[in-house]
């Protein structure tokens, strides 16, 4: 293998694929990336066997070849290059050798054979325009569950019902979903995505502007592939249920307070100042004449409160909430309204946009304070 490719274009590249590649895997093949020199292109193939990219890379190739090197090092190498065309050899043992003015680094391979199988995409795939699929993980992907031993939880359940888009995560104590209206009816899809291939997504989502991109599954059981221009992403699936979400979101109950969203959040900010983590509970209160209370009282630090102006249905009502779900909830759409609503004190509590409840809602367990 020989070749030269600008540094420009092969380091964003390698970002992705190492950022692919299981740097602290057991298994030696996948902490590496395999490189594939074709007449015209460097194709890059990374995977920890949960997620895998493949990219193309316009290149000069000299002598097409493979050649399979750590992807950790092989990214440190290019960055230590100098801007410019850089050059990369197949050397002897396995070895690379990569080239740019004055500097040369050599990295030890293994057998390109030894690589790991991917997997290849269904020969249909139905595109979407990558700011709509990126905005409805967005207004959710704060709710998926961090703890990696409830898998089911540490995802995120996409689906395509007709022209409708929808994401749900959730963590046991509270819930969001998020829909958008598709230009066009696609075939139907559900993919439940772990966090790390949601995050690799929407990393890639983040470089198409408003272009489309192409998604599909190989079968119900996965994997979900994701084409972008020149990189293809695919992730496994978790192959458990997620929970019945429809269940969860509550109908209307009948205490509601309308309040403008940024000065909720700025109130929830301003309690927190004598919070913790051990004690993120707040109380919020609705006035018989309107307004909104939000108050915490920490015996260790001391007391906070600020009133709201709100439009509150239901007569005078309060509950206590974790601070940190209101705040994620707030922080994920863009609205200048928003609507709380409850049946009860031990009763969820939905948040949904004021004038756009179709499109996201966020349902959070309440707390005794």
């Amino acid at each position: 293998m020989e070749l030269t490719i600008p540094r420009s274009s092969i380091l964003p590249a390698l970002e992705r694929a190492a950022a692919a590649a299981d740097t602290k895997s057991t298994l030696p093949v996948l902490t590496n990336v395999l490189m594939r020199a074709t007449p015209d292109s460097l194709a890059l193939t990374a995977t920890d066997l949960l997620v895998s990219v493949q990219i193309a890379v316009n290149a000069t190739v000299a002598k097409p070849g493979d050649a399979l090197v750590p992807a950790r090092a092989l990214l440190e190498a290019i960055k230590v290059m100098p801007e410019g065309e850089v050059k990369i050899v197949s050397g002897k043992a396995l070895s690379v050798v990569v080239y740019a003015g004055k500097k040369k680094l050599t990295l030890i391979g293994m057998p390109p054979e030894d690589y790991i199988t991917i997997a290849t995409p269904p020969a249909k795939l139905q595109p979407i325009p990558a700011r709509t699929i990126g905005t409805v993980i967005d207004r959710v992907r704060a709710t998926m569950a961090t703890d990696d031993t409830r898998a089911n939880m540490a995802a995120m359940l996409i689906e395509i019902d007709g022209t409708t888009l929808r994401a749900v995560a959730t963590d046991g104590h509270r819930l969001s979903m998020a829909e958008c209206i598709l230009p066009a009816a696609g075939d139907k899809f559900r993919a439940l995505v772990p966090t790390k291939g949601i995050e690799q997504m929407r990393a890639i989502l983040s470089t198409q502007g408003d272009g489309n991109v192409d998604i599909g599954a190989q079968s119900e059981a996965g994997p979900v592939f994701v084409r972008a221009g020149s990189v293809l992403f695919s992730s496994k699936l978790v192959d458990s249920a997620f929970p019945s979400y429809q269940q969860v979101i509550p109908a209307a109950g009948g205490h509601e307070a309308r309040v403008n969203r940024a000065a909720m959040l700025d109130a929830l900010r301003t309690v927190a100042v004598v919070s913790t983590d051990r004690a993120s509970g707040v109380r919020i209160a609705f006035g018989a004449e309107g307004g909104m209370l939000v108050a915490t009282d920490n015996p260790d630090m001391g007391d906070a409160q600020e009133m709201l102006d709100a439009t509150v249905t239901g007569g005078t009502f309060a509950f206590g909430v974790n601070a940190r779900y209101i705040v994620d909830a707030l922080r994920s759409v863009t609205c200048d309204e928003v609507s709380v609503n409850t049946s009860g004190e031990l009763d969820p509590m939905l948040i949904r946009q004021v004038g756009k409840e179709a499109e996201w809602c966020s349902v959070v367990m309440p707390m005794r304070i």
